[in-house]
């Protein structure tokens, strides 16, 4: 399990720890199992004297709808986020893989439908019952004084749409994602969206002036811990099954600009979430070469720094 760290110096005064996790893709027993260690792994940080003031999930808990009628699987992640709340709040994400099933098909791209009404039924539902878990749809939630986590999910018409409709479907949605102009600067801010290409389109747009980090998920990072092999897949025209929609594909060189931390400019990042599942077992074939690829979590610490308060002070 492997354990991404990054630090963000900051001008604002408070110094915080958060894990981040995406894309579990629950779908099957093995899954547990790595759930399972991932849980022994988080424990096993806090008793060498780890803290974290907050969890981050980034959509794409399960893999299906489908999975949550799998009583087995679904009370595996339910007692992992229940156990996550009892350490420290936990604010949850939704992703594409949340509210669709899928439906047996030869076709891949139809065989998705939005089946939102069983994702929160069976799960939402319940995990806004956990102490410690924090269910933001769209909006903001201030975890104490200091720092605040936002949450920003497009609307089921984005996740749908074709890329030459994405602009229309976000303009349309103009009034969910208003409050992110109104975020307090002297706190630290978090901005949660399980897609990449959304936070660039808002910060393109403005509306991130007030962020300090946004964090994204979704495309796995794109890559494999092996150049060579990327570079064969890449000749190959191997696609990144899932990436932006769930019904849109790209190439593993297309997600070359969407991998780690980014900086949009001088007040704001995005981080893009290496996945805690890798990208081959969404990706047909390379199922077999799940070990060539990159996946785990990440720890992202605010450290205050007097000298860029100076510097904005003297600018």
């Amino acid at each position: 399990m492997k354990t991404l760290e990054y630090t963000i110096k900051t001008a604002k005064k408070s110094q915080k720890k958060v894990l981040i996790l995406s894309d579990l893709h629950i779908s099957k027993h093995e899954d547990a199992v790595k759930l399972k260690k991932l849980i022994s792994k988080i424990l096993e940080n806090i008793q060498k004297g780890k803290t974290y003031d907050a969890f981050l999930l980034d959509g794409d808990i399960y893999d299906s709808t489908n999975v949550l009628r799998n009583e087995y699987l679904r009370s595996i992640v339910l007692d992992f986020i229940r156990l996550l709340g009892s350490i420290a709040p936990t604010v949850l994400t939704t992703g594409n893989h949340d509210v669709c099933a899928l439906k047996i098909s030869k076709n891949y791209r139809k065989g998705w439908k939005i089946d939102y009404d069983t994702f929160r039924q069976k799960f939402l539902d319940v995990v806004r019952n956990f102490e410690g878990v924090v269910l933001v749809d769209t909006g903001s939630c201030n975890l104490d004084a200091e720092y605040v986590i936002s949450i920003y999910n497009p609307s089921i018409e984005y996740m749908l749409s074709s890329p030459e409709n994405r602009e229309t479907s976000m303009t349309k949605d103009r009034d969910s994602y208003e409050f992110l102009k109104c975020l307090d600067r002297d706190k630290i801010q978090i901005l949660l969206c399980h897609y990449p290409d959304v936070l660039k389109w808002l910060h393109s747009k403005g509306y991130l002036k007030n962020v300090d980090l946004a964090i994204a998920g979704h495309n796995h990072n794109g890559m494999t811990q092996f150049l060579f092999l990327e570079n064969i897949l890449n000749a190959v025209g191997q696609k990144n099954r899932g990436i932006i929609t769930p019904d849109m594909s790209a190439k593993l060189a297309d997600t070359a600009k969407m991998r780690g931390m980014i900086n949009l400019d001088g007040e704001t990042k995005l981080y893009i979430n290496p996945a805690f599942t890798s990208l081959a077992p969404n990706t047909g074939f390379l199922n077999h070469l799940d070990k060539f690829f990159y996946s785990g979590m990440t720890e992202i610490t605010f450290e205050p720094d007097k000298r860029i308060a100076l510097e904005k002070k003297n600018g």
